[in-house]
C-alpha cells in the first residue's frame, strides 16, 4: 500500500516539474555570467569579484579521468538509469513512508543537479520524491552529456569554487588538463562535504575519500591496477597558500576608492553579482613607479620618524593617474586620500592670497605687508590669538611675493583678516570647491582646518589652468558586460572661469617664486618649470607639498602614523628638521620627475573627451570623499591655531639667494631691519626654461634655517638650497657656537 501511495506521488511531482525543466535551458547561461572586474586606464586588472568563482568548461574541455572519477564518486550508474536509480527509489519510498521523512541517501547525479538548480532546501519526503521526478523529466529532454557537463559546472566543491574548472585551480593551481588521478579522485569527493572535507580543511579526510574513489574507479574500469597503485601512492600537491578565490585586489589604495565611490554614487550596483565592468583612470605604469618611490622614501626617512606618506597626481582633466594613500596598505588599510582628513598649513595660503587678490584687497605681488608682531584680542568666545612666524623674526614689511615665496605667516593672517575669514571661506568652498567644514577664524590662512588631499589637488588645478577648476575623477565609464548596456559614462567635469584668469596668473607667479628662490628650491631643476607650495603644521605633525608643472598636479604629504584597529590612525610628531620644503618636496620631485617623464607635454591642457561628448557622457562625480556634518562640538576658540611655518629657510637680515648679496660694507650682512626680497620675474615660465637649460650654473649649499649661512656643526636645523653660482652665501652662520 506505501509503494502505491509512493507512485502516485511521484507521479503528481512529475506532472509539477514539467514546468520546472525550463530553468535548465537558463542555467547554463546563468553560470556564465562573468564576474565583475575594475579596469585601471592602461587595460589592467584592478579588482575581480564575482558571488561564486566559476569557469564554465563543456564536457569535451573536461578530460575523461575527471568524468570517471566523478562519476566513481557519486553515481556510477548515470549512463544506465533515466534519471532515478530505482532500487533507490524503492528504498526511500519505504523507509520515508514509514518514518515520515527522507533520511536514504541514493540521489543519482542528475537528482543532486535538480536539487541544486529548484530545491529550497526542505528535507522532506515529499520534496525528496519531487527531486526524482524532476529528475525524470530532465532527462526526458536533456542527453546525459548535457546533464554532466551541467552537474560538472554547477556542483560546489568548497573555498567559493563551483564547477570543477575552478577547484582544479583553486586547491591545486592547475590547468584541467593537468589533474592526475589523484588530484581527480580528491576533487570528486568534495561535492559530499565541501566545507569540512575539502583538502584545505582536512587533507587525511580528503586523501581516505580519494582512495575510495580511486577503488571504485579501479573496479569500474576506469583505472588499470598499475595506475591505480600509482595513484595511491601520489602525495598531494596543494597551492601553497589558499588565495582570496573570489577576488583580485591590486593597487589596495586606489582600489578602494573606487569600491567606495561605487558604494556612494551607485547603491544598486552590487559588484559580487557578476557582469559589471568598471573603467577607471588609473595608470599601472606610474601607479607602480609612484608606490615604488613611496616605500623608498619612508624607509630612507624612518629615522626621521617618518613613517607613512601619501601621493596624488592628477591631469588637467581632473583624472587621477596616481592614487598612493599610505607607505603599506598590508601594514594599515587607511587610506589617507579617500578616507583622511589633515591640517595643510601653509600650503592653504594661496588660496587666502588669491582672494585678496580677487576682492580687490591686493592688486600686485609687489604690494607690502606689514610683518609686525601682532595679537587679536579675545572676542565672541575666542581666546586670544597671537600668531607667529616659525624663525621667531618679526618687524617691517614684506611684499606679497616675498611673503609667500618665503612663506612667512605673520602677512598671511594680516591678509585673511583683511579679506575676513568669512570671504576666505566662501571662496575655499564656491571657487576653489573645498567640501570639508571650515572654521571662519583668524588663524584659517595657516592651514589649521582639515582638508582632504585631493581637495588640494582641485583647488590647485585652478592655478595650473588659469581659472579653470578640474573635479577630481576615477570612474570613467561602468558598463554590464553581459549586453554591453552603459550604465554611466562619465566626461571631465571642467569649472570655466570659476577665477579670474588675472588672479590664477598671479599665484602661478608666486608659486613659481616658491620653487625658484623660496621654501621649495630643492625641487628647481629636477622638476622644470615647477610650481608649489609647501605646508608644516604644529609640532611637525604634517608636512605637504602640493604643485604642478606640465598640466599635471602633485599633492605629497608626510607623517609619522600609528595605526589603530578598528579607528583612525593617531599621528604623532615627526623629527623637528622635517618640513614640507625640506622634506616632502623630495617625495614630490621624485614621483613629478618621473611622470614628465613618461607624459612629458600630454597634459598641458584641458582634453575633454569629445567622443564621449558626442555620446552624451554626463559629468562625472568627484572622486572627493563627503563629509555628513560639522562637529557642533568644536567651538571657535577649540580650533587649533598653531600651524608652524616651512623650514623658516630665509630670515631678516639675510640676503635672497636669487640676487647679488648686499655688501655696502665689504660684508655678506645685511641690515638688521632688512627683510628678504626677492627679484621680480615678469616671465617666469622663460626663467624655467633657461634654469633647466642652464642646471650647471646652479650649486647646492647646506644653509642654517635661522640665519641663512652656510651652515656648521652647530646648527640646530639646516636646510640644502640651490643657488646661482656666484650668489651662495660665503660666511658661515655665526649664531650658533660650540662652547660652554
Amino acid at each position: 500500500m506505501g509503494c502505491v501511495a509512493g507512485w502516485l506521488l511521484f507521479i503528481s511531482e512529475f506532472h509539477k516539474a514539467q514546468d520546472e525543466v525550463n530553468a535548465f535551458y537558463d542555467v547554463r547561461e546563468q553560470m556564465q555570467v562573468p564576474p565583475s572586474e575594475i579596469i585601471s586606464a592602461d587595460g589592467k586588472l584592478l579588482y575581480q569579484v564575482s558571488a561564486e568563482r566559476r569557469d564554465y568548461k563543456t564536457l569535451a574541455e573536461i578530460p575523461v579521468v575527471v568524468q570517471h572519477a566523478v562519476l566513481a564518486a557519486e553515481d556510477r550508474r548515470f549512463y544506465q538509469h533515466a534519471g532515478v536509480d530505482p532500487w533507490a527509489l524503492l528504498r526511500i519510498m519505504f523507509t520515508g513512508l514509514k518514518e515520515g521523512h527522507a533520511t536514504q541517501g541514493g540521489s543519482t547525479l542528475t537528482m543532486q543537479l535538480a536539487k541544486r538548480i529548484s530545491s529550497k532546501g526542505e528535507r522532506t519526503l515529499t520534496r525528496k520524491i519531487h527531486d526524482m521526478a524532476l529528475a525524470t523529466a530532465v532527462e526526458q529532454q536533456f542527453s546525459k552529456d548535457q546533464v554532466l557537463e551541467l552537474y560538472l559546472n554547477q556542483v560546489y566543491f568548497g573555498a567559493h569554487a563551483y564547477g570543477i574548472a575552478a577547484a582544479a585551480d583553486v586547491y591545486f593551481g592547475k590547468d584541467l588538463s593537468e589533474l592526475t588521478p589523484s588530484d581527480a579522485a580528491i576533487l570528486a569527493r568534495c561535492v559530499r562535504r565541501p566545507s569540512f572535507e575539502n583538502p584545505f580543511v582536512n587533507l587525511p579526510k580528503s586523501i581516505e575519500n580519494r582512495n575510495v574513489v580511486l577503488r571504485t574507479m579501479k573496479e569500474e574500469g576506469y583505472l588499470s591496477q598499475k595506475d591505480y597503485e600509482k595513484a595511491l601512492a601520489e602525495k598531494p600537491k596543494l597551492r601553497d597558500k589558499p588565495s582570496d578565490t573570489v577576488r583580485i585586489y591590486r593597487y589596495p589604495y586606489f582600489t578602494s576608492h573606487v569600491l567606495q565611490f561605487l558604494h556612494r554614487e551607485h547603491p544598486n550596483i552590487h559588484l559580487e553579482d557578476g557582469g559589471y565592468r568598471i573603467e577607471t583612470t588609473l595608470d599601472t605604469g606610474m601607479q607602480e613607479a609612484a608606490e615604488q618611490e613611496v616605500k623608498q622614501f619612508v624607509r630612507e626617512h624612518r629615522g626621521q620618524k617618518v613613517t607613512t606618506a601619501a601621493m596624488v597626481l592628477m591631469n588637467a582633466d581632473g583624472e587621477i593617474l596616481t592614487e598612493v594613500g599610505g607607505a603599506s596598505f598590508e601594514r594599515n588599510q587607511f587610506n589617507v586620500v579617500s578616507q583622511g582628513r589633515r591640517q595643510p598649513g601653509s600650503s592653504f595660503k594661496p588660496f587666502v592670497y588669491a582672494t585678496a587678490f580677487a576682492t580687490g584687497k591686493l592688486n600686485s605681488l609687489d604690494d607690502t605687508l606689514s610683518n609686525e608682531k601682532v595679537v587679536y584680542p579675545a572676542e565672541a568666545g575666542r581666546a586670544v590669538y597671537a600668531p607667529k612666524n616659525s624663525n621667531g623674526k618679526y618687524g617691517g614689511s614684506v611684499t606679497v611675493r616675498t611673503a609667500i615665496a618665503y612663506s612667512i605667516n605673520i602677512p598671511a593672517v594680516r591678509v585673511g583678516e583683511m579679506v575676513g575669514p568669512g570671504t576666505v571661506v566662501d571662496y575655499a568652498q564656491n571657487v576653489f570647491g573645498f567640501v570639508s567644514p571650515m572654521h571662519a577664524v583668524l588663524s584659517l590662512p595657516l592651514g589649521t582646518n582639515d582638508v582632504n588631499m585631493l581637495e588640494m589637488a582641485q583647488g590647485y588645478s585652478t592655478f595650473m589652468l588659469n581659472g579653470d577648476r578640474a573635479t577630481p575623477m576615477i570612474v570613467r565609464k561602468i558598463t554590464q558586460i553581459t549586453d554591453g548596456e552603459v550604465i554611466a559614462d562619465y566626461s571631465p567635469r571642467i569649472f570655466r572661469k570659476i577665477l579670474d584668469p588675472r588672479v590664477a596668473g598671479i599665484i602661478d607667479e608666486a608659486l613659481r617664486g616658491v620653487v625658484e628662490h623660496g621654501t621649495a628650491t630643492y625641487a628647481e631643476g629636477l622638476v622644470p618649470n615647477a610650481r608649489g607650495k609647501t605646508g608644516t603644521t604644529q609640532n611637525n605633525t604634517d608636512a605637504w607639498f602640493c604643485g604642478y608643472a606640465n598640466g599635471i598636479v602633485g599633492i605629497s604629504w608626510i607623517a609619522n602614523e600609528h595605526p589603530r584597529k578598528g579607528r583612525t590612525p593617531s599621528y604623532l610628531p615627526m623629527d623637528r628638521e622635517v618640513y614640507g620644503g625640506t622634506v616632502t618636496v623630495r617625495l614630490w620631485a621624485a614621483v613629478m620627475k618621473k611622470a614628465i617623464e613618461r607624459y612629458g607635454n600630454k597634459f598641458v591642457s584641458v582634453h575633454v573627451d569629445n567622443e564621449r561628448k558626442n555620446r552624451d557622457a554626463k559629468d562625472a562625480p568627484s572622486a572627493i570623499p563627503k563629509t555628513t556634518e560639522t562637529d557642533p562640538s568644536l567651538g571657535p576658540d577649540e580650533v587649533p591655531l598653531g600651524p608652524t611655518d616651512d623650514a623658516a629657510p630665509l630670515q631678516p637680515g639675510d640676503t635672497p639667494p636669487a640676487q647679488p648679496p648686499t655688501k655696502s660694507d665689504g660684508t655678506d650682512d645685511a641690515s638688521p631691519n632688512d627683510v628678504p626680497t626677492v627679484p621680480v620675474n615678469r616671465n617666469p615660465s622663460v626663467a624655467a626654461d633657461s634654469g633647466a637649460k642652464d642646471k650647471d650654473q646652479y650649486v647646492e649649499v647646506e644653509v642654517c634655517a635661522d640665519s641663512g649661512l652656510k651652515a656648521n656643526v652647530y646648527c640646530p636645523e639646516t636646510v640644502v638650497r640651490r643657488f646661482k653660482k656666484g650668489t651662495e652665501p660665503k660666511r658661515t652662520c655665526n649664531i650658533h657656537k660650540g662652547g660652554g
